[in-house]
């Protein structure tokens, strides 16, 4: 069995100069995200400074240093005084939905309007107290839901003549250092061919930004928040928007990317740095219908979420890229929204061009870009970060900063070619980073290269390349690891081709070179990668197959195929107790390592041996080393479909492995006492 740790927990983290250390403190009030359903976990979406403050609630505890395994899983309180806090809820009804049919839904879950997201139809609820997970089960029921999730909480993740262009500036952590990011990804040559246009527009979907600093004020163009003020009162958004286009050559402070761009503030998250997965979605729609050409989410959180995904493709559809951070907690993973394929996703690197030690890093990292010691803007008046940094300008770190770095890339682009699609922006800051032609899980295509990327935008190939599949062949059937494959042909050279499976991209990107990282089987062929059929149930799947040619044209086909994998079921059995006493827990946890990652069902079913005036609820976790979802419910029983998969000893899996367990927390509300023992039934049912 695990040891006990903290359930409701907030890291802050802090990094210096001279220290990597983490350190944790708790957080008043946090909401915690709890989730529920089948593939529909919340969002806690953490802004990437590494500064920043970090809500885990329930999702393992990050890494406590460099190279360190995570904690173990986190188990809720035996007892506490009010009911566990649930999201309101996300639905999409189905285009064809009957009202009668959506109202027969909300009256039997006694669900209340709070407002639609325009432009990808969904819409908010709110449930009585302790309602969300069963009503999520009643939508799912009906024919007329697409989707439904809880809505989860999110939080921050923190030659020009300017003065700290090329002198020092005295920055809290990092001592007196000058601007390194512009020169580091080429933007000087870049500016010597374009320094951006006041039509491109930048969203910063963030915390909002400070409309009057010197540096800013003559580059916002709209904007909006969704927490009534769009004054930036935590500091982010302000120190994103510099790196990204501050204003250059004007004599004051720094320098930003895209110098001539413009910014749209779009206020999603508080004082704080706290908000909702909603808002976040609401922002980049907003973004989108409202003229920017780069949406930048300087956010992340360890779960994925349906609304975020269909926001996302809405901003590629309405021909805005959307530029996201990877996160900051050392995994071999990306953090939401960089998790899916319709953003594109930066890790960081240092000022040696290695990646920052706390960078994310896998198989879904696009580019990299400076993201260690940043310098740029801040809040010229008192704001929650002026608590630990300076008002005017500091320097942060983070892959929040290596985002705008990204996006300002992207604004040039623009500027220069503005005829350009949203798939071939990002298809051209991928063709021109690092060597041009390789990719590694360690920082994707490479280091962002402005001047190569600004080049290539004004170059006359618009003939896109032939995607050509190979396998999975149309309407075949696959079963445990399988290859996709194919064979690119285009008139001046392929660059590589993504896999896409449910809106993420699977696998390595398929290059004209071979090999692989990590544990992941390495392809051995061209343009090919290997995934696992079994995390995904038996049953129709259809892939995208996206080419990319080296001037960012691109052309994509999908293969319809099925999965056909045996499954097979564990039962883990306990005896429960609440108090707990000797010998008995009121919890249990059990470690499970299937072969390959691999999607899950939990079955937990119970029955009270003993009660004495006991009010409870009973819950079930899922861990895998990397991200942990814990259900609470009142009802009877539970049927769940974890949003995570199991890592699989064949695959990138973490030194704490998977475990699977339950238990009960007492509700006291205002009384003492209250007893159970009960018996408690795991089964656990997965493919192999």
């Amino acid at each position: 069995m695990f040891p006990k740790s903290t359930f409701f927990q907030l890291l802050d983290h802090i990094r210096s100069a001279g220290s990597r250390a983490l350190s944790s403190r708790l957080m008043a009030g946090a909401r915690a995200p709890i989730t529920a359903d089948n593939g529909r976990r919340p969002l806690v979406l953490l802004a990437l400074v590494a500064a920043a403050l970090v809500l885990t609630s329930g999702l393992i505890d990050r890494p406590g240093a460099k190279g360190e395994p995570p904690d173990p899983p986190s188990v809720p309180s035996d007892i506490t005084e009010e009911e566990v806090p649930e999201g309101d809820l996300l639905v999409k009804f189905r285009p064809d939905a009957q009202p009668s049919e959506i109202g027969r839904l909300h009256a039997a879950a006694n669900a209340a309007f709070i407002s639609d997201i325009a432009g990808i139809g969904v819409t908010r609820l709110r449930l009585p107290p302790g309602q969300a997970h069963a009503s999520v089960e009643l939508y799912r029921a009906s024919e007329a839901v697409e989707f439904v999730e809880v809505d989860g909480a999110v939080q921050t993740q923190f030659s020009p003549n300017d003065p700290y262009y090329t002198g020092a500036y005295a920055t809290t952590r990092f001592g007196n250092i000058a601007q390194w990011a512009p020169q580091a990804v080429s933007a000087p040559a870049a500016w010597d061919i374009t320094q951006g246009d006041p039509s491109v527009v930048i969203a910063v979907v963030d915390t909002g930004v400070d409309t009057q600093h010197p540096d800013l004020a003559a580059k916002i163009v709209g904007g909006t928040s969704f927490l009534g003020s769009g004054k930036d009162q935590f500091g982010h958004g302000t120190h994103v928007a510099g790196i990204a286009a501050a204003a250059t050559n004007n004599s004051t402070g720094v320098a930003g990317i895209c110098p001539r761009c413009s910014i749209m503030p779009v206020r999603v998250l508080d004082a704080n740095g706290n908000g909702s997965m909603s808002d976040v979605a609401a922002g980049i729609v907003y973004a989108a219908n409202n003229g920017a050409r780069v949406i930048n989410l300087s956010l992340g959180g360890p779960s994925t979420s349906q609304t975020l995904r269909i926001a996302l493709d809405y901003a590629v559809a309405h021909n805005a890229l959307p530029v996201a951070a990877m996160g900051n907690t050392y995994m071999p993973q990306a953090m939401e929204p960089a998790y899916w394929y319709s953003a594109l996703s930066v890790g960081a690197v240092d000022q040696t061009g290695a990646k920052a030690d706390f960078s994310n890093y896998g198989a879904k990292t696009d580019v990299v870009a400076p993201g260690v010691a940043v310098l740029s803007t801040m809040p010229t008046y008192p704001v929650t970060l002026s608590q630990t940094y300076q008002q005017n300008y500091d320097a942060l770190s983070g892959t929040s900063m290596a985002t705008p770095v990204v996006s300002g890339v992207a604004g040039l682009i623009l500027s220069r070619n503005p005829a350009l699609t949203a798939g071939q922006v990002k298809g051209i800051i991928e063709a021109t980073a690092g060597d041009g032609k390789s990719f590694n899980t360690t920082t994707g295509f490479g280091l962002v290269n402005a001047s190569k990327a600004v080049a290539a935008a004004a170059q006359a190939d618009t003939t896109p390349p032939a995607v050509n599949v190979v396998s999975p062949t149309v309407g075949s059937t696959v079963s445990k690891l399988f290859t996709l494959q194919a064979a690119p042909t285009d008139n001046t050279g392929a660059h590589h081709v993504d896999f896409v499976i449910g809106g993420t991209r699977v696998g390595l990107p398929g290059t004209s070179s071979v090999g692989g990282a990590g544990k992941k089987p390495a392809s051995t062929i061209a343009w090919a990668t290997q995934w696992e059929s079994q995390r995904y149930w038996n049953g129709p799947q259809t892939f995208t197959a996206f080419a990319f040619d080296t001037a960012g044209n691109l052309t994509s086909q999908d293969v319809p195929f099925a999965v056909l994998n045996s499954y097979k079921t564990v039962t883990l059995t306990a005896h429960l107790c609440n108090p707990s006493t000797a010998g008995c827990d009121y919890y249990f946890l059990n470690p499970v390592m299937p072969d390959y990652t691999a999607v899950a069902h939990l079955q937990v079913n119970w029955t009270y041996t003993k009660s004495d005036n006991y009010t409870g609820r009973v819950w079930a976790t899922l861990a895998n080393g990397a991200s942990q979802e814990i259900f609470f419910t009142s009802q009877s029983s539970i049927d769940w479909y974890p949003g995570i998969t199991l890592c699989g000893t064949s695959s990138d899996c973490t030194p704490m492995g998977n475990s699977v367990g339950a238990g009960m927390t007492r509700v006291v509300k205002g009384q003492k006492g209250g007893s159970a023992e009960a018996d408690f039934v795991i089964t656990l049912t997965y493919p192999e």
